[in-house]
């Protein structure tokens, strides 16, 4: 028993990444008997720290030009572009059947909003998506789709669709293909359902809301 406790214990410090206490005598690295607090050498002057240069000696990273997007943010390198307005054909397939429409995305100041309506012009829902593509919010949906277990399923696949930037797996039990004409489709295989989007055109320069 106190074997087993002590491995425990052992394994706690090991996962807390606490340090083992050293042995009495042992002296620290980088110290030497000239130097037992193994204080580092002062650099000779003029010399300049790493990254630095004569017009930056401090080795400020640049600052970045205006409208920059960094990495994973919207306006990233994502498989279904945002910016202005933005129109999809929207294709659903669930258990055999099939539903096709369009699916019209805007981006302005407010935020990014999108409505699905179906090829015989009847308003499926409305969506918004956060910032970093992470969270969809349904909105005005049509009565045969607003119960709260659909409404999840499709607030989920609808968030893995537009955050994806690869083809491949994404979270839960869901996959993510791209076809040769750039369409991009969500597979969800719990529920057997996919969704595909194919950008008609776009207008990156209208903002309205």
């Amino acid at each position: 028993m106190r074997r087993f406790l002590l491995l425990v214990s052992l394994l706690a410090v090991v996962s807390a990444g606490i340090p083992a206490a050293k042995p009495p005598g042992t002296v620290a690295a980088g110290t030497t008997a000239d130097n037992p607090a193994g204080i580092p050498a002062a650099k000779p002057p003029g010399t300049l720290a790493a990254g630095a240069t004569a017009d930056n000696p401090a080795g400020i990273p640049a600052a970045k030009a205006p409208g920059t997007v960094a990495a994973g943010t919207a306006g990233g390198d994502f498989l279904l572009e945002l910016g202005g307005r933005r129109q999809y054909a929207f294709t659903l397939q669930a258990r055999g059947a099939e539903v096709t429409g369009i699916c019209v995305v805007k981006t302005g100041l407010e935020g990014t909003r999108g409505s699905l309506v179906n090829e015989f012009g009847i308003h499926a829902l409305d969506f918004t998506l956060s910032a970093d593509r992470r969270r969809v919010k349904l909105l005005n949906v049509m009565p045969a789709l607003n119960r709260w277990y659909i409404r999840r399923v499709v607030s989920r696949d609808l968030e893995c669709l537009f955050h994806a930037q690869a083809a491949g797996r994404a979270k839960g039990r869901r996959v993510v293909s791209v076809g040769a004409d750039g369409t991009v489709t969500l597979t969800n295989e719990r529920h057997n359902l996919n969704y595909s989007l194919r950008a008609i055109n776009s207008d990156s320069d209208d903002t309205t809301q």
